[in-house]
């Protein structure tokens, strides 16, 4: 984190740990349904991306990343 706050000084990080496992998923479950409270990112574990990719919750960042040709700030 230190790197990139170095390199990114005006970018604001507050790492937080809401748990891990089912616990940490519901409460992330429960902020993308209300639509508020969710974080900007989320590490998940692989076996649990299914049950975010079918309510449609996850956004593909591989278009984004370091090399793609344009960044969009566009949604999907």
């Amino acid at each position: 984190m230190a790197l990139f706050e170095q390199k990114y000084p005006a970018v604001k990080v507050e790492v937080v740990n809401a748990d891990q496992g089912a616990p940490e998923y519901t409460k992330l479950r429960t902020a993308l349904q209300a639509g508020i409270g969710a974080p900007d990112v989320a590490q998940i574990e692989f076996q649990y991306i299914p049950t975010f990719t079918i309510t449609d919750s996850l956004l593909d960042l591989r278009p984004r990343r370091a090399g793609a040709r344009r960044w969009s700030s566009s949604p999907r």
